[in-house]
Parts: structure tokens; sequence; C-alpha cells
């Protein structure tokens, strides 16, 4: 297995764990191969279905490169949540005519929405570590309908492979456990806590899905999750985790039920038709609600357009200012005129056309990789023909391409290759929570790394040094 310099030294920065690895399979390449790690695509009734394919190889990072990840996605998920206030001054009618939404749906979205409530939302970034090693946004997904939050079920996974508990056991490494839903439930209590009206005692929490079946074989662990998060919060709370279909729902008098349990605390994983009956309900101060309406415009790829443009402005701190330099990739709504890149005025669109290379073009709210088109693996013609579309819808951005540093993880039925990475970083109000990675090779890769596009899933798995 001959390992390359520029990848070695990218590894390194992760972690000398990550390096040790590497070593570690070099001396066994009988480890190249990927039926060394099966179990990790084994399904069966007992066990919980995974979205997409599992990479056999970890990911592990030290603390350091934990806290740089960390710091750059709540930097920018609170930029985020400043963009109604500093921009539009949550002028509903400038808002509706920016992001295209009907003002009405404007107005019941921001309804005591503000700059606190907005960061409080649940998300997850995707971050590329750009060469020179900073972590850039290339979108940030605030809803709790985002993939690779099964990260601590995916780790159990993972420490269950032979060849990886192996390593871990002759590498004497040390490793902080994934904790993400633990983290995501001791946040949703203190907010609980802190805006329980009446001192309720019971706080049931409900998982909206449209598919209950796929959280059957962690069902219970759930529940039991959630008891002792309530008991290690407040041992005078009492309470249950149900996981629920959005359609099993009732609303009776001015409460929501399943179960025949009151809801005290929903989470929304997948859209509904009463979706707006619910958010009348937390207004009402009677549910709280993950993460409601706002994700229209909370998820909208523009917001990096709005901050990309905002960069100069006054609008923003010095430190918020320097943030939206280090962590947004240089971002524009497509909407002819004049615009700025680096020291040069240029006009957008005839820009576009003539730095196809550079550029990737995107729709402002599909998800899972949908109508995104790197210029530099979509041919001219094409190329041309998708910006004048985006330039006359207007609900598109143009980014410019973040080349990602390259690692090493198995591929094929035996064998290594160098991979690109997208970082998954996890953010519950302003804590950190956990993260994913999402990996694809380097070679054959057409530019979008997802896992509806044959993406692989890596386990991150924090190591003490």
């Amino acid at each position: 297995m001959l390992i390359d310099d520029t990848i070695l030294v990218a590894h390194r920065e992760l972690s000398s764990c990550s390096v040790e690895f590497l070593y570690y399979i070099s001396k066994n390449p009988e480890l190249l191969n990927r039926s060394h790690y099966k179990m990790l695509a084994k399904h069966d009734q007992s066990t919980y279905e995974f979205p997409g394919t599992l990479q056999p190889w970890p990911t592990f990072i030290n603390e350091k490169s934990k806290n740089k990840m960390a710091s750059s996605a709540l930097s920018v998920k609170k930029l985020i949540a400043h963009i109604p206030e500093r921009v539009f001054l949550n002028d509903c009618e400038k808002m509706s005519e920016y992001y295209d939404l009907p003002i009405d749906a404007i107005e019941l979205l921001m309804e005591e929405a503000g700059t606190e409530f907005l960061n409080s939302r649940l998300g997850r970034g995707d971050f590329i570590l750009s060469c020179n090693n900073e972590f850039k946004c290339i979108e940030f997904n605030i809803t709790p309908n985002v993939g690779g939050s099964e990260v601590d079920l995916m780790e159990e996974q993972y420490l269950k492979v032979p060849a990886i508990a192996t390593f871990l056991l002759e590498n004497k490494v040390r490793r902080y456990p994934s904790q993400l839903f633990m983290t995501l439930l001791q946040f949703i209590l203190q907010l609980f806590n802190r805006d329980n009206i009446g001192n309720l005692k019971e706080v049931n929490l409900a998982i909206a899905v449209s598919t209950v079946a796929r959280y059957a074989p962690i069902s219970v662990r759930l529940k039991n999750l959630y008891r002792e998060a309530l008991n290690n919060f407040d041992t005078r709370f009492q309470g249950d985790l149900f996981i629920s279909d959005v359609k099993d729902f009732v609303i009776d008098g001015n409460s929501l039920f399943a179960n025949n349990k009151r809801i005290h605390i929903l989470i929304q994983v997948d859209s509904s038709d009463c979706s707006h009956l619910w958010f009348s309900l937390a207004k009402q101060k009677r549910l709280q609600l993950y993460n409601g309406p706002t994700t229209q415009i909370m998820c909208n790829k523009l917001n990096l357009a709005l901050l990309s443009e905002h960069q100069e402005s006054e609008l923003f701190t010095y430190e918020e200012r320097r943030n939206i330099a280090l962590h947004i990739p240089w971002t524009r709504k497509t909407v002819p005129g004049r615009t700025s890149y680096g020291t040069e005025r240029v006009q957008l669109e005839e820009f576009a056309l003539r730095h196809r290379e550079r550029l990737v073009l995107k729709h402002a709210l599909k998800c899972q990789g949908q109508d995104v088109y790197i210029g530099s693996c979509t041919s001219t013609d094409d190329w041309d023909h998708k910006v004048r579309t985006a330039f006359k819808e207007r609900v598109w951005v143009l980014q410019e391409f973040v080349p990602s540093q390259r690692y090493y993880y198995q591929t094929g039925t035996t064998g290594c290759v160098p991979h690109h990475v997208i970082w998954g970083p996890f953010v519950f109000g302003d804590i950190y929570g956990g993260a994913c990675a999402r990996v694809f090779p380097v070679v054959g890769n057409q530019g979008v790394i997802n896992s509806a596009r044959g993406a692989e899933s890596s386990m991150i798995i924090e190591v003490k040094e």
C-alpha cells in the first residue's frame, strides 16, 4: 500500500491516530478487503437499517480538529439566524421578495421568531475542509430531517468490527464516545424547562416520522435514553418518548396527543399536512416544536449568498465579517447585474458563463444533491443552458468551487484510494452535538458528494491525544 505524502499530511492534521490506522492497514494488507467489514452491511429485522452505505474505515479526529469544526459550524449557524434582523430588519415584504415565498407564509414563519429563537433550532451543516485547512460551509440545513443523525448507532457497529476493535486495542486508542442523541435531549429539556408554563412535571416527547417500522429496532433504546435524560436533568420530571406516524397525532382542545398521551415536545422529522396546526400550538406555548415552518427560510441556500454579499458590510461586526470570510465561499443569487468577485467588479451572468470550471450552480431549495451542477464536471453547452435557466428562475445560487483535502478510504472489493470528504457537524441551538462524514472516491467523482448519489458514510471517532 503506497501512501502519498501530501495525503498523509492531511491525515496527520486530523489526528496522529488517523495516520496510525493507515500504517496498521499497510502492515495487514488483507484488511484492504471489504469482506473484513461485512457486519457494517448486515441488516435484519432486529437491526436498524442505516440509509445509504457505511464506509468500512472510520475517520479519526482529535479534539483540536473537532473543536475547529464545531466552532465553524456554530459560527455559521449563528450568522444565518441573524439574517432576518440584520439584512431585512424583519421586513416580511422584503423577505418575501428575496426568498420568492408568499408574504403571508413569511409572516407566519416570522411571527415570534426572533434571532434567539432561530438560533435555537436544530441543524447540520455541510462543510469542506479546504486545501488551506479551513472549514468552508457549502450549505447549512437547519432542520431535524438531515442524514447522519444515527452516529451513535454507527459507532456501535464500527466498534464490533474485529479489524477496528483490534486496532484500537493494540494502539491503546482512547476515544470519546458518541453522545449525539443524549446531547440533543439535554438541549431540548433545558429549553423546555426555561419556557415551562405551569411548571409541568410530565414531559412527553414525540418524534413524527412517516415510516415507524424503520425505527422499531431502536425504539426501546431511545425511550431508555430519554428517561435517563429526564432523570439526570430533574428527578421530578417524568415522561416518555414516542416514535409516531405523522398521521397519528390528534389535537384535542389546545393540546397535541399521540398514543393517548399529551405531547409536550415534538421533533418533526417528516412533513405533515397538519404542520401549520402544530405550529399554532407552538405559538400558544402549548407545544415545543422542532423546527417548525422556519425551516423554509433557514434551509435556503440563498442565506449563504446573503452572507457572502455582505462580507464587508457593517451590518455585521468585525468578528462576524471575519467568520464570513473564513467559512463562507463566494456565493451569489442568480440575478442579473454587477457584483464583486474578489477585488473585481463583474457582470454576474457573463462571469458565470465564462468561468464554468471554478463555479457550482445549485437550486436554493433542493436537497440530497438534486439540481447541483459542478462546472468542471458539466459540459459547456449543458452549463450554459443551466445558467441561463437559473437567471430566469432566480431561485438558484452560484458558488465558488472549494477543492477538498483528500483522504484514504477503502474502496471496491479490495483496495483503497483517495476520497473527497464532506463534514456534517450537528448543531443544537448553540451546542455542538457531533458529526458525520460522507466520502466519495476522487477518481470518477462527478462533483456532488451525497449518499443519494453513492457517497458512503464514515463514522467519525474522536480520539484523546
